[in-house]
């Protein structure tokens, strides 16, 4: 993918509650406007105003899902004049009226759709990517966990019912480092035995009943060494620094791993900020020198 294709795609990721149109996007990256609607289309299979459209909807269903936004605020948000015509446009992509993906978010349709576009811009992503790799020591932290177990593709509602849990408990993320630990690459795992932790920080003494009905559980990240990776932009290429840091740095380091999984912690979030800005740091343990 060409840097001026990267650059309109991170223009238009930046600046998705502002007007934004083919012939702004084109000034901005200094692209005549046919060529940069060609290049959409052949490298991303959409245009460009498709593509809009669809990273719109995405943003709105992460703020049903996991936010407390109202619709109407949404709707405006993702540029729809109405209630109705966000509607419609939805229901669309996601076969589910706004308010009953909020109830029971449904993700299969809307990843019918998303997932040619991923898979094109992964292609045409340079694979050559370096990231900066740091050795740090952190410090012993408890946090308390939800263990997502089965089909990745399920994981959203494991994510739904720990933010349901963590508000219940009154630990935003503000207040309560979030984080991850990666037990399998679902690539290489039969779906039902993937495991995936969702985690937050956790400074009681003990789980409450209400914790224990949630199936929370509580760990403590082990301090020692760790090797760590600030990555910026969407989660759709977070596997990239993963595998960077767990393949290609490990196996050129020399480092020995200890017995703790891969982790995350999820330093700002999508749809809190642009997807193309949030930040997750990953760590992996190592062993003493």
């Amino acid at each position: 993918m060409g840097e001026k294709l990267k650059a309109a795609l991170n223009y238009i990721e930046s600046n998705l509650d502002k007007s934004l149109s083919i012939e702004s996007i084109s000034t901005q990256v200094g692209m005549s406007q046919s060529h940069l609607h060609r290049k959409f289309k052949a490298e991303l299979g959409l245009s460009l105003y498709e593509l809009i459209i669809l990273l719109r909807l995405k943003r709105a269903a992460y703020q049903l899902a996991y936010r407390q936004t109202k619709v109407i605020d949404i709707a405006f948000e993702a540029h729809y004049k109405s209630h109705q015509a966000f509607t419609r446009a939805f229901q669309k992509v996601f076969k589910q009226a706004p308010s009953a993906f909020r109830k029971r978010a449904n993700w299969f349709f809307w990843q019918q759709k998303y997932d040619p576009f991923l898979a094109l811009r992964k292609i045409n992503m340079n694979d050559n990517t370096c990231f900066n790799v740091e050795l740090i020591e952190f410090h012993t932290l408890s946090i308390a966990y939800l263990t997502h177990k089965g089909h990745p593709n399920q994981l959203h509602r494991s994510i739904q019912t720990f933010i349901d849990w963590r508000r219940a408990r009154a630990l935003p993320p503000h207040k309560s480092r979030t984080f991850n630990l990666l037990y399998h690459d679902p690539k290489r795992v039969e779906p039902e035995d993937y495991r995936f932790d969702i985690a937050c920080e956790f400074k009681a003494s003990a789980l409450s009943k209400l914790d224990r009905d949630a199936n929370i559980a509580m760990l403590d990240i082990p301090q020692g060494r760790y090797a760590k990776i600030r990555y910026q932009g969407d989660d759709d290429q977070l596997d990239q620094a993963i595998y960077y840091l767990f393949n290609l740095w490990l196996e050129q380091s020399g480092e020995k791993l200890r017995d703790f999984p891969l982790f995350i912690e999820r330093v700002s979030f999508f749809p809190d900020v642009a997807a193309n800005k949030a930040i997750s740091d990953i760590y992996l343990a190592l062993e003493s020198p």
